[in-house]
């Protein structure tokens, strides 16, 4: 998987891939953790689901910053042997 990974000019992580685009605001991840320590999630189902997708998105943009960080280890390894 290839993508690229950027900050807009609305100060947003934009995340883009073949399969798709994500935009994470900073203060919406904020946001959602502060309303998630008041979530009883064991009655509110609809606030549960809704979590659920925003971590789902979380999730992906995690998954692509793992992949560039894998992928810059092994090139600056790679660079590192070259020199060597």
């Amino acid at each position: 998987m290839s993508g690229n990974v950027w900050l807009n000019q609305e100060r947003k992580i934009v995340i883009s891939t073949r399969w798709r685009k994500i935009e994470i605001r900073a203060a919406d991840i904020e946001k959602w953790i502060g309303e998630l320590s008041e979530v009883d999630f064991e009655r509110d189902k609809k606030t549960r689901l809704a979590t659920y997708k925003v971590f789902q998105e979380l999730e992906a943009a995690a998954d692509v910053w793992a992949l560039y960080a894998i992928t810059l280890k092994s090139y600056i390894g790679g660079k590192k042997d070259e020199e060597s």
